[in-house]
């Protein structure tokens, strides 16, 4: 059976493609299509979507948590309008705006009608299309999710449409029963609105386009790259019982605070169980003490690496690496993984120097071959000059 669980930056890649096509469709007379991102919490199905519009900077982004709000929130509260004609032309024009439409010469001819103001998180967004989050769509009441439905299928009201061009992200938790989540179930009406990607937790990801790209300290990162299997591992654990899994928002959150002891990790342990206690599974944080009573806190950062000689460098990963037979693969792959994904985010303030190191560095026997070879296929774009170096292209090449 196909695995149907997307990580975050395969999510990143169909979103991209979809909030394209979409325009394309728009311009054919076609209905966008509406996508609905799917898994448990605080795997950053939200956040990929914020990313991408700031990425692409040609849409809105506009999110709505639907468990928040009221249906008037979504479509609109009511308002009167009343028909003006002037020559020929005539509008259905508000109450507040009746006057001014009389001054510029319109009459109204006695006619009336009830209708839905445009919503306040769409005014002032016309002039381009825009990426509409429906977030926490099926912790929505049933009376939400029904004034969502038609919105979500071709963008519009009986009042008023979404810019032409944009598309409607939901997001939701699942509903199958594997864990507690207070969720509606959607029926076949509203499910044939939209097209469902199923997201799942990844380490990996959250590593490089998230903790990386907001620095957060070193010692982090390294433990989850060392442990994915806390937040990415089955619900059944190796003798068959139910097995607990850390949740990577509430891990984030317990980072952020307890970077102030990043330093000193060691002498502040009490305080940081303390402040992890209640809220991670207990056999997880113990895990994170043994990562830093083994000292792998203190392993060097990527930067540190990267802006040493060459040969300081090197020396600094045999300490904590070594060698031959003596040689940590698990630190090996932390280490490559690190350094290859400092240099991703990076790489547009790197010195010749610091690409020199990094060269030094995936030529090393220190780094992990899988990734020295991932490393530099993707970082050969970023500096051309790699691929002069002999032990570089004969990486590529074998």
């Amino acid at each position: 059976m196909l695995n149907t669980e997307l990580t975050s930056s395969e999510v990143t890649e169909i979103l991209k493609y979809t909030v394209k096509q979409n325009v394309e469709l728009a311009n054919n007379n076609h209905a966008p299509v509406a996508l609905n991102i799917e898994g448990p919490p605080g795997i950053a199905k939200t956040s990929v979507v914020k990313q991408l519009c700031e990425d692409l900077q040609t849409h809105y982004y506009i999110r709505l948590n639907v468990a928040e709000l009221e249906p008037g929130d979504i479509i609109g509260f009511p308002i009167t309008q009343y028909k003006v004609c002037k020559n020929e032309e005539c509008l259905w024009i508000g109450d507040k705006l009746l006057n001014d439409y009389i001054l510029q010469g319109y009459h109204a001819n006695g006619e009336s009608r009830m209708s839905y103001a445009k919503p306040e998180w769409l005014v002032g967004k016309e002039d381009k299309p825009c990426v509409l989050v429906l977030d926490d769509y099926n912790r929505g009441s049933s009376l939400m999710l029904n004034a969502c439905m038609r919105i979500t299928d071709e963008q519009e009201t009986s009042s008023w449409s979404l810019p032409k061009g944009s598309t409607v992200v939901l997001t939701s938790n699942p509903d199958d029963g594997e864990e507690s989540f207070n969720v509606s179930s959607g029926d076949s009406a509203q499910k044939s609105r939209y097209l469902t990607l199923k997201m799942k937790a990844s380490v990996q990801d959250w590593a490089l386009n998230y903790a990386e790209k907001v620095q957060l300290p070193s010692a982090f990162i390294n433990f989850l790259i060392k442990h994915p299997e806390i937040i990415e591992g089955s619900n059944i654990d190796s003798e068959g019982n139910e097995a607990k899994k850390g949740n990577l928002r509430i891990w984030t959150k317990f980072f952020h605070l307890c970077s102030g002891f990043s330093n000193n990790l060691s002498d502040n342990w009490n305080t940081v169980f303390l402040l992890g206690q209640n809220s991670l599974p207990a056999e997880h944080l113990l895990m994170l003490n043994k990562f830093i009573e083994d000292k792998l806190d203190k392993l060097p950062t990527p930067e540190q690496l990267l802006k040493m000689k060459p040969e300081d460098a090197l020396s600094d990963l045999k300490v904590c690496i070594g060698e031959g037979t003596k040689k940590r693969i698990d630190i090996s792959s932390i280490m490559s993984r690190r350094v290859m994904n400092y240099t991703l985010v990076n790489h547009k303030s790197f010195s010749k120097d610091m690409v020199n190191t990094y060269a030094e560095i995936m030529e090393s026997s220190y780094m992990s071959p899988d990734l020295v070879l991932l490393s530099v296929k993707k970082t050969t774009k970023l500096f051309p000059e790699l691929i002069k170096r002999p032990k570089l292209i004969s990486i590529l090449t074998t």
